[in-house]
């Protein structure tokens, strides 16, 4: 017997206030950010000039990157 399986995106409309909206924009920004910088470290490679695929690699990389450059990750209109 064989099992297909298939994952399909759930589109939602969300029913967001007009004082969320910012915030919620500035989130969507900032993971997109991320998700840049995370896709941009694999592609760049390692010093052998192999791409980077594994998640856990990519992610003590990028992690250690924003650490060593003290990037902010709270919102930046808390100040922190």
């Amino acid at each position: 017997m064989v099992t297909v399986e298939f994952r399909r995106p759930a589109v939602v409309k969300l029913d967001v206030g007009d004082d969320a909206h910012q915030l919620l924009q500035q989130t969507i920004d900032r993971f997109k950010q991320a998700a840049q910088m995370v896709a941009d470290d694999g592609w760049n490679g390692t010093e052998d000039g192999y791409i980077v695929t594994s998640k856990t690699e990519l992610h003590d990389r990028t992690r250690h990157r924003r650490l060593a450059r003290r990037l902010p990750v709270d919102d930046p209109s808390r100040g922190s």
